[in-house]
């Protein structure tokens, strides 16, 4: 097994594998399962996956020499949901209540080979980090010989959760010190998703894969020493979720 790997790569490889056991799990659970013609379910799903949060690249200057910009490489991304399910024939309707967790990737400090960047080389790397409440409602379709397979699509508004809860900066600290502030207040209230999914029916079980696709931005602007700075950074996820649900 490679040893070398970057982190991204790592999740990465890790995020494959887990696409292939959830192949295999599903094809288990699903065998000879026929979703009902009609159908009204609870049921609640949890999952894993990678998230992009790639960003407009404009650097920022935190103090002189020292600059953030956004990497766009793959961060992680945490689900759980209560959904209902209303089924008639092949089509359904799935309103959802979602916690959500995105974290991009770690961003970057240009200029860290010499002068003034020199100075912050040595500081942790940090990316945007949301936790989000998400509201959404859901259309989907079954197909396949005994209607196992289904693909559903709608729009979500998802509500920000708190912050992570770093403390106001000393002004005398400098950037050091104010960094980690500004990136942890910079996600915004509410955020507009599309979702779109693929899964397999199981008796009481379902694999799914879920992408959700910002349709605003994550983050707009970054507000610093007395300027704001647009720095518009956009997040989309892509899940991959086991759910459990029971007839109503």
């Amino acid at each position: 097994m490679e040893t070398n790997l970057t982190p991204a790569a790592r999740l990465t490889r890790i995020f494959q594998i887990g696409l292939l056991c959830a192949a295999a799990f599903s094809s288990t659970l699903a065998h000879g399962q026929e979703a009902p013609a009609r159908a009204t379910f609870i049921g609640l799903s949890a999952g894993a996956g990678i998230s992009l949060a790639p960003g407009s690249m404009q650097q920022l200057d935190m103090s002189q020499g020292s600059y953030l910009a956004p990497t766009g490489s793959p961060g992680a991304g945490l689900a759980v949901a209560l959904l209902t399910r209303v089924q008639r024939g092949r089509w359904f309707a799935q309103p959802e209540l979602r916690y959500q967790e995105v974290n991009s990737a770690p961003f970057e400090y240009p200029g860290g080979g010499g002068g003034y960047g020199s100075l912050f080389s040595g500081r942790p790397k940090r990316g945007f980090h949301a936790r989000q409440l998400a509201v959404s409602a859901l259309g989907g379709y079954s197909f396949g010989p005994h209607k196992q397979y289904y693909a559903l699509l709608g729009p979500a508004v998802a509500f920000r959760q708190g912050n992570d809860g770093v403390a106001t900066p000393n002004p005398a600290d400098g950037a050091n010190g104010s960094y980690a502030y500004v990136m942890d207040q910079a996600p915004e209230k509410t955020q507009v998703q599309l979702h779109a999914g693929v899964g397999r029916w199981g008796k009481h079980f379902d694999v799914e894969l879920r992408y959700a696709y910002g349709l605003t931005p994550l983050v707009r602007q970054l507000d610093f020493n007395n300027q704001t700075y647009d720095f518009k950074v956009r997040a989309s996820t892509l899940m991959l979720t086991l759910g459990y649900h029971l007839p109503l």
